[in-house]
């Protein structure tokens, strides 16, 4: 960001925080019955070519193009989707309220939570096999697999659960922990090292399938629950590189006597569930009690040193490094807004009138954000984060204190060949089911289709959509085709449109009778002080979504400013391994239909630089 627009910045950051705030008031007060049919307009990047959702109350359904080919149903918040799309990637959402009783909303949201929860049941046995595979071939090239959350320990002498050792040999007995390893390590040896054939089976998309557990989830769950045994007896220990101080360098900010007892209060209840996932039959057992140990911990070291410490849910993981920008003006107001954030999700925390690790794990996110951007702030390097909430789960390598016998060489090729084998068969299944087509199945048709299962009489469907909508014939497979289809049939008064984080700032300008000079400095990338370029947005001068009348020619600038960069950036292709022709060929190609009066390209936001809200 320029230095020069910082002030700039401040106000529209004031004004779009505070559109934000009667934008998230209005749309969210008395809601929890409502179905919404949603259009998102383009933008570079995913659904190029618009996207549609349903929001069902506080959720959002939506169907994805996502890896191996697979069309997958969504499931989200939807202040998580609003502020995905309509701010971060910076896109109108066109609204239309549809007429639906409670009954129907019911309706509704009982089908698309069936069909969801089908669909990933499904996804999660693909996945399954596809570990199968993965750990098969670790093992039989003797390699030490690496497990989710054993990266947050590290070898070392660790006196943070002697209360909860005393627990455990209280009802357990005192031999507990030393009898338990020693019939993991039996189970871990004698594991079937077998993969499942999938030929016979039949990929439903309406009924539950009753997947058997795998070789992979067995033999993860009990290396976790090995290695939880480990920190239990004192050999492993949290490693401190996993903590994050969310106060920063301030020494002033202790724990609250408040702070302090809810603290205890959680670590009560996290050696309880510990307790219970020792021996646990559950698949999952093992990560849950690695995490719950963790945590633990974090609350034991915080109440020691009388500071917040929390669990890093990003250690262990590699963020991609963004391209060296001169713009870094941004960074100390991204800083103060995280901060707001972290203080808001903390004081939240704490109000609770139980302790709760879900809640716990927004202020771990919260915390993450802050610590990365102050990072930023300090070396000027800046890396791509990720903008979902994610659960510390830092992989690392058991080693050789399990082993898993390996087989002969003829033997182990044929279990692997025939484990990728399975997935491909089982992937195929899926595709036959769920496979994306540009024009039969996309995230416009499905959604209709979906939709329109949950009103199985055409009466119910003249009633609530004005008649049925054939996806493919009616042209209805493009999404904003669509959308239209479905609006026109609606009452004016039950449309609208949510606006883009950049319009509603430009709104907020106007409101405030800011000159006309304001808006002309935000046509253009090289003046604006609201955007800042970033990758993936394609090279561009100008922002032709505000002059429709005069798009042909500020497009044909666009292609000019696209060609440019890609022949500046054969010169630096050695430096930068192509990014810049990339980005200038994108640049072309985004700038063909604003030379037909088309608009795809918006720009987008990180969403440490948006509002609180």
């Amino acid at each position: 960001m320029r230095a020069r627009g910082t002030s700039r910045v401040a106000v529209i950051s004031g004004a779009a925080g505070a559109s934000a705030l009667l934008l998230l008031a209005l749309t969210s007060a008395a809601e929890a019955d409502v179905v919404d049919f949603l259009y998102i307009e383009s933008n570079v990047g995913t659904s190029s070519g618009g996207h549609v959702a349903l929001r069902v109350g506080e959720e959002v359904f939506h169907y994805q193009h996502e890896d191996e080919g697979l069309l997958v149903l969504a499931r989200d918040d939807w202040s998580r989707f609003r502020t995905t799309y309509n701010d971060r990637d910076n896109r109108n959402i066109h609204v239309a309220r549809l007429p639906f009783s409670p009954a129907d909303v019911e309706r509704v949201r009982d089908r698309f939570v069936h069909l969801y929860l089908v669909q990933h049941g499904h996804l999660d046995f693909l996945e399954a096999l596809d570990r199968d595979a993965a750990l098969l071939t670790s093992v039989e090239s003797g390699h030490a697999p690496a497990l989710a959350r054993v990266g947050l320990f590290r070898a070392g002498a660790s006196a943070e659960f002697d209360s909860l050792h005393t627990r455990i040999a209280e009802q357990r007995g005192p031999h507990y922990l030393s009898q338990e390893g020693r019939a993991l390590e039996a189970r871990i040896r004698s594991l079937d090292h077998g993969v499942p054939d999938v030929g016979p089976w039949h990929v439903d998309p309406e009924r539950h399938a009753p997947y058997p557990d795998t070789f992979e989830g067995h033999y993860r769950n009990l290396a976790s629950q090995w290695v939880a045994l480990q920190v239990l007896k004192g050999a492993w220990s949290l490693h401190p590189q996993a903590l994050l101080d969310g106060a920063g360098d301030d020494v002033r900010a202790g724990l609250k006597p408040g702070e302090r007892e809810r603290l205890r209060e959680l670590a009560r209840a996290l050696e309880a569930s510990s307790v219970s996932l020792l021996g646990s039959a559950r698949i999952d057992a093992g990560g849950a009690l690695l995490l719950a140990l963790a945590r633990l911990a974090a609350v034991q070291r915080s109440l020691m040193q009388n500071r917040l410490l929390l669990l890093n849910p990003w250690y262990g993981l590699d963020f991609p490094e963004l391209p060296a920008s001169p713009e870094t003006a941004v960074l100390p107001l991204a800083e103060a807004n995280l901060r707001q954030q972290f203080a808001a999700a903390r004081r939240e925390y704490f109000a609770l009138d139980e302790a709760d690790e879900a809640s716990l794990n927004v202020l771990e996110n919260a915390a993450a954000r802050l610590d990365a951007v102050r990072h930023e702030v300090r070396t000027g390097r800046r890396r791509a984060y990720p903008a979902e909430r994610m659960v510390p789960s830092a992989a690392g390598p058991v080693g050789g204190a399990i082993p898993l016998i390996a087989s002969p060489r003829p033997l182990a090729d044929r279990r692997v060949g025939f484990a990728e084998q399975q997935h491909r068969v089982f992937r195929d299944k899926m595709k036959a089911v769920y496979g994306y087509h540009l024009i039969r199945r996309n995230c416009a048709t499905e959604l209709v289709r979906a939709l329109s299962s949950a009103l199985p009489t055409d009466r119910d469907q003249e009633r609530l959509l004005g008649g049925n909508v054939d996806p493919v014939a009616d042209l209805a497979f493009i999404p904003f085709l669509l959308y239209e289809k479905l609006a026109r049939r609606l009452a004016p008064d039950r449309r609208f449109m949510l606006p883009s984080y950049r319009n509603r700032a430009l709104a907020a300008f106007s409101a405030r009778g800011n000159p006309l000079w304001i808006r002309l400095a935000e046509a253009t990338t090289a003046t604006s002080a609201l955007y800042e370029p970033r990758p993936g947005d394609t090279r561009f001068l100008f922002f032709t979504e505000d002059w429709p009348w005069l798009r042909p020619l500020l497009g044909s600038l666009n292609l000019g400013y696209g060609l440019l960069n890609a022949g500046g950036g054969v010169v630096t292709a050695a430096f930068d391994k192509g990014e810049r022709v990339s980005e200038g060929l994108r640049g072309v190609l985004f700038s063909l239909p604003e030379l037909a009066f088309f608009n795809i390209r918006k720009g987008s936001f990180e969403s440490r630089r948006l509002p609180v809200p």
